[in-house]
């Protein structure tokens, strides 16, 4: 047997320091959008102002300031806090040792945030801040761009430089954090269902929304504030923002108050709240009754983490009759170790940690999921329509969930097939506002129809209202030909038309 001799002959050390430039770009690619970075920016704020609640020489209000430069925006977060004690420990990487409350659990939102809004050679960012040692000094501390590490001769230490009276700090201490973001980016806060451009200050209004939900639970029960202040074309704009708070449908709400828990990390408060809401138009993302922002909605010390979640309490997805169902949960703790992990954007939990398995599993005990409603509103009016046609002596066959690509297998289904003496007519119907998807499901079931040897003679998308890109495509498709030879002849109508009207509690 041969023995092999694991004695070294020699030894070289690894030479694996990063780069702070590259580093830094590696971080900067995780959020969805700029609003997910600015609550980023708050979140500090919002840490320091809970973390000294009692002293009574802080101001309580956050700032953001956002400043449109045309090709960018100037975005800018300004506390009244107690001011960043170390500057090193807050620009390191990871590093936790200045965490105040839950909110710092990472060490990484304030680099995070900055390296995503511009990652660039050409990053602008800067650090202003005061504690009472400095003000007790007349002085303040600045730190500016590019990050480094101090690695090599081409990645240079950054460096604090100090600077008599308050920098145009608005309160004797506190921090104000200022980073450039280009404009294209900036863009991202726009919602995806939102298809029309959108100007400066429509882009603010969906900041000032996503700050009013993510925080209600601050803004609602602390003293701290918040102002956003718009500034485009020489005019500045401020904003007070209030909690953005679901309008729940009388009767409808189970409160259980404040309940002691262990999610077995240590103790700590759940306050759960659950019922129908009703949909608020004016919101643009939130509390529409839909399926994005209905379910279950998760907060940590009032702060959002996250919402949706149906499925992964109940099991299954979310039925379009239960959209107006929201379940509120709030975890109050000071106690990181009692909380589920977040993921580094603190845009939802993460789902391998037995925290959160055992916080979901405490909802679905407390909280029955809500009865689906088989007899939907939209499948309500395909009822009423169908009652019109069957008394209709012209309409030879009036057939609901009528089978189309049969002959391909393949399992589709038109709402409402009528078979006239001199023509047929298939619907497809909707609740409310149809969009472009809507219409090209009715194409799909026109040319369904003709491969099954029922030609149709007209198309109908049936709904509350049209959106003008819905009239617009009607036009351009019925140019078009259907897959036997026949030319489209899509139809627009209202239910109104019908004279039918369903009463909705929502």
């Amino acid at each position: 047997m041969k023995i092999e001799n694991k004695t070294p002959i020699a030894e070289e050390i690894i030479r694996n320091n990063p780069t702070g430039y590259g580093l830094f770009a590696g971080i900067g690619d995780n959020f969805n959008s700029v609003a997910q970075v600015i609550c980023e920016l708050m979140d500090d704020a919002v840490s320091n102002l809970h973390a000294n609640k009692d002293d009574p020489e802080l101001s309580m209000t956050v700032v953001l300031s956002l400043e449109n430069l045309g090709d960018a925006v100037e975005i800018t977060v300004t506390d009244g806090g107690s001011g960043i004690a170390d500057l090193s420990s807050a620009l390191t990487i990871a590093c936790r040792d200045g965490a105040q409350t839950p909110l710092n659990e990472h060490g990484f939102g304030l680099k995070h945030a900055l390296a995503s809004c511009d990652s660039s050679p050409d990053q602008k960012w800067s650090i202003r801040t005061r504690t009472k040692a400095d003000a007790a000094a007349n002085q303040y501390r600045e730190v500016k761009a590019p990050y480094s590490m101090g690695t090599s001769e081409l990645d240079k230490p950054m460096k604090v430089r100090f600077y008599s009276g308050t920098g145009d700090l608005p309160h004797p201490t506190g921090t104000s954090i200022s980073v450039r973001c280009p404009m294209a980016k900036f863009r991202t806060v726009k919602p995806d269902r939102k298809a029309a451009p959108s100007d400066f200050h429509n882009l603010v209004r969906y900041i000032i929304e996503e700050l009013r939900y993510v925080y209600a639970g601050i803004l609602a029960n602390t003293p701290i504030t918040m102002e956003v202040w718009e500034i485009s074309g020489g005019e500045e704009t401020q904003h007070t923002l209030t909690p953005l708070l679901p309008v729940w449908e009388e009767g409808s709400v189970k409160d259980y108050g404040d309940i002691p828990c262990n999610l077995g990390g240590g103790p700590l408060t759940i306050r759960c709240k659950y019922g129908n809401i009703l949909k608020n138009p004016s919101n643009a993302i939130y509390y529409k009754c839909n399926m994005e922002s209905s379910g279950v909605e998760l907060r940590i010390n009032g702060r959002t983490i996250e919402h949706g979640m149906f499925d992964r309490v109940w099991g299954e997805a979310i039925h379009p009759s239960q959209n107006r169902f929201l379940v509120q949960v709030d975890l109050i703790t000071d106690n990181p170790a009692a909380l589920p992990a977040t993921k580094n954007t603190k845009t939802s939990f993460c789902e391998a940690d037995p925290r959160l398995k055992n916080l979901l599993s405490w909802i679905a005990s407390y909280v029955p999921a809500p009865a689906k409603d088989v007899d939907s509103v939209e499948l309500r009016y395909v009822k009423e329509l169908t009652a019109k046609r069957e008394k209709d002596p012209t309409a030879l066959r009036v057939s609901r969930e009528e089978p189309v690509f049969q002959k391909i297998g393949l399992k589709a289904k038109v709402d409402l097939f009528v078979g006239y003496i001199d023509r047929v007519t298939i619907y497809e119907a909707k609740a409310g506002k149809t969009k472009a998807l809507d219409l090209y499901q009715l194409r799909m079931y026109v040319d369904g129809c003709a491969l099954d040897n029922k030609p149709v003679d007209e198309a109908v998308l049936i709904a509350k209202r049209h959106s003008a890109e819905v009239k617009e495509l009607r036009d351009i498709l019925n140019t078009l030909t259907a897959p036997d030879g026949r030319p489209y002849n899509f139809q627009l109508a209202t239910w109104d038309e019908e004279g039918i009207v369903i009463r909705q509690s929502a």
